[in-house]
């Protein structure tokens, strides 16, 4: 189990805290046999790249190893790690609650995104600023840039747990439907699985899941080498769609650290 974590150049991309270098080690605590340990990891991910509600660069990348330490048959806290990645796949609920996630609206959103992230510097380039990090360059951005980036980020987290979480219910089997969490349906889900409704099926026993890994988009390059794509400034900045489906402005914000 997590063979390929230490495969993703983590100094390359950030967190809420810049460079995401403690996130493979807070993953591999999520599998220790102290509990005091694991809960420590987990509030460490939810406070760097989730921060405050907000989705990085890091995000994405370390969903895939969360769904495998979550489909791993004798792992423990199953509940809270489908609540983190249910809060990565669509930020604080009471946004879009009752209506559910507008996703198709964040999609739109985000087109052009990636590019715009591409270009951004990021760790050890000339641009790239120990303290603020590429403050400068979202802040050079304009608006609609700067929305489409941070769209971005958030939609590719989206997309990482709907992928991932898919594959993880296909290969469980029938056993996992009961449950009915989906990205879009967050809480029901989880109270089912807290209860114990959804045990592992008879194929999962023998033959234990392991998620297709994957990385987010790569975007072109100049050079046509692909580099990790850069994330907005960390905790300074938090992406809301221009208007909910009920029409509630909740535009984007900017926010001090913390």
């Amino acid at each position: 189990m997590l063979e390929r974590l230490h495969d993703v150049d983590w100094a390359r991309i950030t967190h809420a805290y810049g460079p995401a270098t403690d996130v493979p080690d807070l993953i591999e605590d999520l599998c220790a046999t102290d509990p005091d340990r694991r809960e420590k990891a987990r509030w460490q991910l939810y406070g760097n790249i989730f921060h405050q509600g907000t989705r990085y660069e890091a995000t994405a990348y370390a969903v895939p190893f969360l769904l495998e330490v979550l489909a791993d048959p004798d792992g423990a806290d199953k509940a809270e790690l489908v609540l983190l990645l249910a809060a990565i796949a669509i930020g604080y609920d009471e946004y879009w609650l009752p209506d559910g996630l507008p996703i198709a609206e964040h999609r739109r959103s985000a087109e052009g995104g990636a590019l715009v992230l591409a270009a951004a510097p990021h760790p050890g380039d000339e641009g790239w600023d120990e303290d603020e990090g590429d403050a400068r360059y979202v802040e050079a951005l304009s608006a609609p840039d700067q929305e489409a980036m941070l769209a971005h980020v958030a939609v590719a987290a989206h997309e990482a747990v709907r992928r991932g979480y898919r594959s993880c219910t296909r290969c469980w089997g029938t056993a996992t439907r009961p449950c009915g969490w989906s990205p879009r349906t967050r809480w029901g889900g989880f109270r089912r699985t807290r209860r114990g409704a959804c045990p592992p099926s008879p194929r999962s026993r023998r033959r234990p899941w392991r998620p297709r890994w994957t990385e987010p988009a790569r975007p072109p390059t100049r050079t046509g080498r692909w580099r990790p794509p850069r994330g907005s400034r960390w905790g300074c900045w938090a992406w809301r769609p221009s208007s909910t489906t009920r029409g509630r402005p909740c535009g984007g914000r900017r926010r001090s650290r913390g």
